[in-house]
């Protein structure tokens, strides 16, 4: 399987991703991330050690605990002195695939994936257990189609998704996410994932600097008019653009996550880019009012509907608003509408 380069979010110091599994060194501990597939989990390994002789043969395996499917463990991988007292190994593989623990294509969140290391001197049958490391382990259900990698992003759906086996069943436990309203961002703390903040959708005031309109996002357009209740219906499908498209780096995800919270805008690239961490592939959708005269009439969204976050959204009259389209359907994550 591939290792998925996540980052940790944009308003939280970056992590040290020279080193993913340390042992015994919590603040230093990252989430680790890879990608389901027919591969197998290899790492690299350092040891020091004061007490092996000069010139010794050392090698070194690992046994992964905490894999629904049960243990997946490595061979003896020999380790190469790099410095004094010091070994390391390149490549030190599992013997097992990935799918021998998984079987099908399903997302998984194991809050802490523990490794265990062994060593042997001169192919010894003593071997000393050196310890274990602690990381919080991400799979996403393929390989990810977009981004950007934020941990939150792959967070949300792994967490949400965790043990779905079909597209379509992982889309819905993550759009459920979604409906729920209720989505945190999350950081690392002392070697453990903990909920950061609440996102929340206009929860600040419509002029603050965080909700400066990014360049227009290319999209499908739907003319959207009032229906009784105040709520916009769709009406007619124009102009339709390309399928799938998300920013390597979206301003407005790095504004949300940044801030904790954003506009419509940054709700339909995150749930986009929530579904292409997870190889699902979903279509920006901009509703724009009705033209007369070539001048933009508003829509008015019920100012009644709870946001993200959020029961009472500081804005409900817009020119446009944004959603995703997935098979055929209209999903609105800033109010969890379907």
């Amino acid at each position: 399987m591939k290792t998925i380069p996540m980052i940790a979010d944009p308003d939280l110091t970056p992590w040290d991703r020279s080193i993913d599994w340390v042992k015994g060194q919590p603040s230093k501990t990252n989430p680790v991330a890879y990608a389901n597939g027919a591969g197998s989990l290899t790492v690299d390994a350092t040891f020091s050690s004061q007490s092996i002789p000069p010139e010794s043969l050392v090698e070194v395996r690992f046994a992964a605990l905490g894999f629904p499917g049960g243990v997946i463990e490595s061979g003896w991988a020999g380790l190469a002195q790099t410095g004094v007292n010091t070994y390391s190994a390149v490549g030190v593989t599992a013997l097992q695939t990935f799918l021998t623990n998984y079987c099908t294509l399903q997302p998984d969140f194991i809050e802490q994936m523990e490794l265990e290391w062994e060593f042997r001197v001169n192919g010894g049958t003593e071997k000393a257990v050196d310890g274990v490391s602690l990381n919080p382990f991400y799979v996403t259900r393929t390989q990810p189609i977009g981004g950007p990698l934020y941990h939150t992003v792959v967070h949300t759906g792994c967490k949400a998704a965790k043990g779905q086996t079909t597209e379509d069943t992982v889309f819905d436990a993550i759009w459920g996410k979604f409906a729920g309203l209720n989505i945190d961002s999350v950081k690392m703390e002392n070697g453990v994932v903990v909920d950061h903040a609440i996102l929340t959708y206009y929860g600040k005031e419509p002029n603050d600097s965080s909700h400066n309109d990014p360049n227009s996002i290319e999209s499908k357009k739907l003319y959207a008019e009032l229906d009784t209740n105040g709520d916009f219906v769709f009406v007619q499908s124009v102009s339709r653009a390309r399928e799938c498209f998300v920013y390597e780096e979206p301003v407005v995800i790095k504004a949300l996550l940044k801030s904790s919270d954003g506009t419509c805008d940054g709700w339909q690239q995150f749930m986009i880019a929530v579904l292409a961490v997870q190889g699902i592939a979903s279509t920006p959708i901009t509703i724009t009012a009705h033209e007369f005269d070539n001048d933009a009439n508003a829509f008015k969204i019920n100012p009644n509907h709870k946001g993200q976050g959020n029961v009472n959204p500081k804005k409900f009259m817009f020119r446009q608003h944004m959603v995703v389209e997935y098979a055929g359907n209209i999903y609105d994550p800033s109010y969890g509408f379907e």
